[in-house]
């Protein structure tokens, strides 16, 4: 279950994506259970994936809770089609925890954000106890990094039910260049300028903290002038008020900077982008554990990312990759400064990022890990 799922744009439905493929080359039969947003067709393959939208009329908790009712009733009509219930994020898929213990199927729950998805006191009085008592339910629980581990202790859920299972990354896909002549050919084909590349991948939402990397950005190119940022990524969600990117639009104007940014938009893959980057800027202001960060480290660049949960799991600062405070415009160009001028740096921190990445955080070894649980619940279940 990921109540965002193509064409809908979020992290977490691009890592259930991604896992859902990997299982179904380890023997495993997933289909996908969403939310009608993006998308008005209630069932339709993707790839090798079946694809069920649910519908979600209304807007906020309204949407949320009509959802809740679309994806109870499914769960009940189609007990017979599944064996576990797998959900990528808590708020939107609460009611799969009683109705799995209900129904006696195993349920796992992925918290993808720190501080957000079981911080029950945010969400209302209400909703909070509600959200409480639901994620209570689930026989399993998923902690993507240190910080989400430790905050199921400090809301009062049973430990002993968490299990540490990274993002996973295709490292087939995002995979390092074989050499100048191949990262310049990728610039020249996605139109941009042969010099010194700086890559961002994301979501345009003030989370992400764009604007330190414009600023940031702007002051590096006045002492390296062929320096050229790409911002890859859509805008926010339909219906969002938000002028976010209209004000990253003015930062670049008003730095009479336009010919040293491109904002890429939403692309079909990160990837080219991210082997084109000589170097990858993430400042996000909270994650649970970012995929584009594993995947620009898979393609062997060095980056620069805040300091924050998820992203300190990941990075070992100086080693291979670096981390800054979220709002130090200063350390963020000095960094990109650096690195941009020392190629034999970004070519030892690539390489050890890499490395890092396959030793740790390989889709293929994330997706047994899942195995292992799901064969583990089955035999409980059993």
């Amino acid at each position: 279950m990921s109540y965002y799922f193509e064409p809908d744009y979020s992290g977490s439905a691009i890592q259930a994506r991604s896992l859902c493929h990997a299982l179904v080359a380890r023997g495993v039969r997933p289909f996908v259970v969403c939310a009608m947003i993006g998308s008005r067709i209630a069932e339709e393959r993707v790839e090798d994936l079946s694809v069920f939208r649910l519908p979600a009329p209304g807007t906020g908790s309204n949407r949320v809770a009509s959802f809740w009712a679309a994806l109870a009733g499914f769960l009940i009509r189609r007990r017979r089609d599944y064996d576990i219930v797998h959900a990528h994020g808590t708020v939107q898929h609460v009611p799969a925890g009683p109705l799995g213990r209900w129904l006696g199927k195993p349920t796992i729950v992925k918290v993808a954000m720190a501080q957000s998805d079981i911080n029950f006191p945010r969400q209302g009085r209400l909703w909070g106890r509600v959200n409480r008592w639901g994620v209570g339910q689930f026989s399993r629980y998923i902690a993507t990094s240190g910080d989400i581990e430790r905050e199921f202790g400090e809301r009062g859920l049973d430990t002993s039910r968490v299990l540490r299972i990274p993002n996973g990354v295709d490292t087939g896909l995002f995979r390092p260049v074989e050499g100048t002549e191949e990262r310049d050919r990728l610039k020249r084909d996605l139109g941009l300028p042969p010099g010194p590349l700086v890559a961002f991948v994301g979501m345009l939402i003030p989370r992400k903290n764009v604007h330190v990397l414009l600023e940031a950005f702007v002051r590096v190119r006045a002492s390296n002038p062929a320096a050229h940022l790409v911002i890859v990524g859509p805008p926010p969600p339909p219906g969002s008020t938000s002028r976010y990117p209209e004000q990253l639009n003015e930062i670049v104007r008003g730095a009479n900077a336009s010919t040293g940014v491109t904002f890429a938009g939403r692309v079909p893959s990160s990837a080219p982008y991210l082997r084109a980057a000589d170097v990858f800027a993430f400042p996000s202001t909270q994650e649970g554990m970012p995929n584009v960060l594993l995947e620009a480290m898979a393609c062997g660049i060095p980056s620069i990312a805040s300091r924050i949960s998820g992203t300190t799991d990941i990075v070992r600062d100086g080693d291979d990759g670096f981390l800054f405070e979220p709002t130090d415009v200063d350390a963020l160009a000095r960094r990109l400064g650096e690195l941009l001028a020392d190629s034999a740096r970004r070519r030892t921190i690539g390489e050890a990022a890499r490395r890092r990445v396959l030793a740790s955080y390989s889709l293929d070894s994330v997706a047994a890990r899942y195995i292992a649980l799901y064969d583990e619940l089955l035999r409980g279940a059993a």
